[in-house]
Formats: C-alpha cells, sequence, structure tokens
C-alpha cells in the first residue's frame, strides 16, 4: 500500500480544480504510516527562474517534502539518455534493489556513465552544455535572427519562407500546455500535407509541423550545428516539388 501522486505529462484540467501538494501528501503518509511515492515526469533540475518553466516542479521541491520515494526520466528536461531514476528513503531503495525484477530493469554500464557526465555538468552549473537546455532557453531575438539567416541561405523566391511569431512547448512528460514564445519559419504556397510528406522522405527525415494551415519548422529543435545540412534539404526539397507540380 502506498499513496502515489503521479505527473500529468499530457494533458492538462482546467477550471476550478485543486490538487494535494508534495508536502501535504508526505504529511498525510506519515500520519498514516504509508508510503508516499511522487512521480516528477520529467524531471527537472533547474529552479524556475533558470528553466523558464514555472508550472514544472523541480526534484529539489520534491525531495524537501520528505516523500519517501521520487522517480523521474533520465531523458526529457533532464536531458540525458533513457532511463528512469528513483531515490528517496534508503531502506525503500534497497528494497527495490532486492526485487528480482530489478535485474531485468537495472541500467547497464553505458547509462549509468552517460548519466554520471549529465549529472556532473549539473554540479558545475554547466546547464548550457546540455542540448535540451540550450533549445529550451534560447531567446525568441536570436531564434528570429537564425531564422532570418537561414531563409537567407535556403535562397529560395521572397516570400515563399517567412518568419512568423508563434508558440513552442517542452513535450511529453513535462510542463503540459506550457508555451514557450517562439518564431517558426512558415512554407508559403504550398499543400502542407504534401510537402510534410516530402520532408518526411528526405536523409535525415525533417519533421515540422502544420500551423494555419501552413507547414512550419521551428528552429528551437534544430541544432545550430545541423543548419547547413537543414538548409540544403529545404532547397531541393521544395525545388523538386515545384518541378512535379
Amino acid at each position: 500500500v502506498l499513496i502515489l501522486k503521479v505527473h500529468r505529462s499530457n494533458f492538462m484540467i482546467e477550471g476550478f480544480t485543486e490538487e494535494a501538494g508534495f508536502s501535504e501528501l508526505a504529511a498525510l503518509g506519515k500520519q498514516k504510516r504509508i508510503p508516499v511515492v511522487i512521480d516528477l515526469g520529467s524531471g527537472v533540475l533547474l529552479s524556475p527562474d533558470i528553466s523558464g518553466l514555472p508550472n514544472e516542479p523541480t526534484v529539489r521541491d520534491a525531495v524537501k517534502s520528505k516523500a519517501d520515494l521520487v522517480c523521474f526520466s533520465g531523458d526529457k528536461l533532464l536531458g540525458g539518455c533513457q532511463a528512469g531514476i528513483i531515490l528517496g528513503r534508503k531502506s525503500l531503495v534497497s528494497r527495490l534493489n532486492r526485487n528480482p525484477i530489478y535485474r531485468v530493469v537495472r541500467p547497464d554500464k553505458i547509462t549509468i556513465g552517460i548519466t554520471e557526465e549529465l549529472f556532473i555538468k549539473y554540479l558545475k552549473g554547466d546547464y548550457r552544455n546540455i542540448p535540451i537546455w540550450n533549445s529550451v532557453r534560447v531567446s525568441k531575438a536570436e531564434l528570429t535572427e537564425r531564422s532570418r539567416v537561414f531563409i537567407d541561405k535556403v535562397s529560395l523566391p521572397e516570400g515563399m519562407l517567412t518568419i512568423r511569431d508563434s508558440y513552442a512547448y517542452a513535450g511529453g512528460g513535462s510542463d503540459p500546455g506550457g508555451k514557450i514564445e517562439s518564431v517558426i519559419i512558415k512554407f508559403n504556397g504550398f499543400n502542407s500535407q504534401e510537402l510534410a510528406a516530402a520532408f518526411r522522405l528526405t536523409d535525415p527525415p525533417v519533421i515540422g509541423r502544420i500551423e494555419g494551415n501552413a507547414f512550419c519548422v521551428d528552429l528551437r529543435t534544430v541544432l545550430p550545428h545541423q543548419e547547413d545540412r537543414l538548409v540544403q534539404l529545404v532547397r531541393k526539397t521544395v525545388l523538386e516539388l515545384n518541378k512535379r507540380n
């Protein structure tokens, strides 16, 4: 028997709603002598003023509540490899280690090595070198400038690619519904579904999104060293599609 609080990873509840906080559940568990487990979903280690995600609870918040166990992902907003992390009371963690299932799901040395390197970056405050945070925290002004340069490099007829204000989202397992101010490169004068299908067949595939019935790309999701290759793919795909039509 335990009390489990699960992160709303990919849905929102709006209206007149309330929910129990971490400390409230921890106090209830202590009173009833029932372990309290908090599933944080993405596992944010940065405070909201640094992460820019005010609605996303941090690992520190959960641990400070004195919950018995806290679990979260090793990837997503933590920024590491695919893994699950559980921390908390030593006696309960030891029981988990002794469970026969642990031999099936225990991490290998590569996973442990990558996760260790990731936590060293956090301990040093070197989160700027964690790719996910470069993507989440990049400013709208910087994205606008990158988009302008990108459009110039693609060198398609004027008006075919334009820059528009939009929003990005942190993604599944984190801050459902939380908007991040962003800009998109909008492809004008194309059948959005046809263009999206053509981009999925490039090498590597280009996955954008359809917004306002137009295919769009947000450079927030593109690492800077990938931009030149994306320029080539966009120009080649658009020109080939124009020839076919």
